[in-house]
C-alpha cells in the first residue's frame, strides 16, 4: 500500500512542480510588481511539497529496504510509527493544510470586504484546527500507538473534518458573495467579461480536488483501513495543488494581459 501511496504523490508532486515553476516564471519576470506574496507563497508550498516527497520516498524505503527482519512493510509501519522520518513527514503535511487553510481565510476576509464580523467563525474554526493538529501530532508521537487506535484515529478524523468543513464553508460563501455581485444591477458587474463568475468557477475546481482526497482519507482513518496509507501522501500533495491552481490561473490571466498590452503599444508605435 505505501509503494502505491508514494507513486501516485510523487505523480501529484510532479503537478505541483510543473504549477508553481509556471506561477514563479511569471512572478520573476517583473511583469506583475503587486504580487510578490504570491511568489512567496508559491516558493514556501513548493518546498514543503518537495520535502514532503523526499521523506515519503525515504519511509518507503525504510519499510521496504531498511528493516533488519523478515516482516511485511506494512507490519513495519505499524511497529514504527514514532520514527522521525514519519512524524516530520505528518508534521509537514498538517503545516500544508494550516498554510492552505490560511490562504483560504485570506480570501474570504478580502472578499467579504475585510469584515471583522465575517470572520468570527472562521477564526474560530481555523483555531480548531490548529488544536485538534496540534493533539492529533501528539498522539502519533505516544509510544507505542498504531494505526488501528481508536484515538489516534478519532483525533485525526476530527482534525480533518474541521479542516474540510473550514474549506467548503469559506468556499461555498465565497462563491455565493461572488455569484451575487456578479448579478447586481450594472454594466461592469453583468458584462460578458465579468471575471467574478470565472474565479468562482476557479475556486470550486480547485476545492473539489482536496475535498475529495480528505473525505476518502476521513473514511479510511475511521476504519482503520491500510489505505490510508495510500491517501494520506496524495492528499499531502493535492493540498498544495488546490491554491497553485489558482496561482496558476492568475499568473495566467495576468501574463496574458501584459502581453497584449505590450502588442497593442508595439503596433501603436509602428510607423
Amino acid at each position: 500500500m505505501i509503494l502505491i501511496g508514494t507513486i501516485l504523490s510523487g505523480i501529484a508532486y510532479g503537478a505541483v512542480f510543473v504549477i508553481c515553476t509556471h506561477v514563479l516564471s511569471v512572478g520573476w519576470s517583473g511583469c506583475f510588481p503587486r504580487l510578490e506574496w504570491r511568489t512567496c507563497v508559491a516558493s514556501w508550498l513548493l518546498l514543503l511539497a518537495t520535502t514532503c516527497i523526499a521523506l515519503q520516498i525515504r519511509w518507503t524505503l525504510l519499510a521496504f529496504v531498511g528493516q533488519h527482519s523478515n516482516i511485511s512493510p506494512s507490519i513495519f509501519i505499524e511497529e514504527h510509527l514514532n520514527n522521525w522520518n514519519y512524524i516530520v513527514l505528518n508534521v509537514l503535511y498538517v503545516i500544508i493544510n494550516w498554510s492552505v487553510d490560511g490562504l483560504v481565510m485570506h480570501r474570504f476576509y478580502l472578499v467579504f470586504a475585510q469584515s471583522r464580523r465575517w470572520i468570527v467563525l472562521p477564526a474560530l474554526l481555523y483555531t480548531s484546527s490548529l488544536v485538534a493538529g496540534s493533539l492529533a501530532l501528539k498522539q502519533l508521537s505516544t509510544p507505542g500507538i498504531t494505526q488501528k487506535s481508536q484515538e489516534l484515529a478519532n483525533w485525526l478524523v476530527a482534525y480533518r473534518t474541521i479542516s474540510l468543513s473550514l474549506g467548503v464553508i469559506l468556499t461555498s460563501l465565497i462563491t455565493a458573495r461572488l455569484i451575487f455581485i456578479h448579478r447586481k444591477p450594472g454594466p461592469s458587474h453583468r458584462s460578458a467579461g465579468s471575471p467574478f463568475l470565472g474565479i468562482a468557477a476557479i475556486l470550486v475546481e480547485s476545492a473539489a480536488l482536496e475535498t475529495v482526497s480528505t473525505l476518502i482519507y476521513i473514511i479510511t482513518v475511521g476504519i482503520a483501513s491500510p489505505l490510508q496509507n495510500v491517501f494520506l501522501p496524495v492528499l499531502g500533495q493535492v493540498q498544495a495543488i488546490a491554491p497553485m491552481l489558482i496561482l496558476y490561473r492568475v499568473a495566467h490571466g495576468r501574463d496574458a494581459m501584459t502581453r497584449t498590452r505590450s502588442e497593442q503599444t508595439r503596433l501603436e508605435l509602428l510607423p
